[in-house]
């Protein structure tokens, strides 16, 4: 087996050394942009592995370091999970919120009124009750 026409020993003896070498990791990490919440989103660049490349890595650091659980944006989350390649514009953002907004107060306007009664009543009609096969005290228990 060769890569690039080299043999694998060398290889195998080049990335070793590779390896071996100091790397600045703080070189390869870029600020990709910020949100809203004041979190802080991260990408580090793409590295080739032989035949295949190997996709970037992206992560975000919260404005507080305890706040990792928290609901991050639609966008910047597709974003972190690779299901987009650019980052949102704050442009996009603002249009989604914008939207978010107005679903709301058209939710909160469309609402039903609230009525006093838990269940409403079914409407029965006498003619189609069918009380065969009861005795005629529970017939009469359920006209009255």
């Amino acid at each position: 087996m060769s890569y690039r026409g080299r043999s694998t020993f060398f290889v195998i003896i080049e990335r070793f050394i590779d390896s071996l070498k100091p790397k600045n990791l703080k070189s390869n990490v870029k600020l990709i942009g910020d949100d809203y919440l004041g979190n802080k989103y991260f990408e580090s660049h793409a590295k080739q592995l032989f035949d295949r490349r190997i996709e970037p890595k992206r992560w975000f650091e919260p404005k507080r370091e305890d706040l990792w659980d928290q609901p991050l944006p639609p966008e910047w989350n597709a974003w972190l999970r690779m299901r987009r390649t650019d980052p949102p514009t704050t442009e996009e953002i603002e249009y989604n919120l914008m939207v978010e907004r107005k679903k709301k107060e058209m939710n909160e306007t469309t609402k039903a009124p609230k009525t006093d009664n838990k269940f409403n009543s079914f409407p029965t009609y006498e003619e189609y009750d069918d009380f065969s096969g009861m005795k005629d005290s529970l017939r009469n228990k359920d006209k009255t």
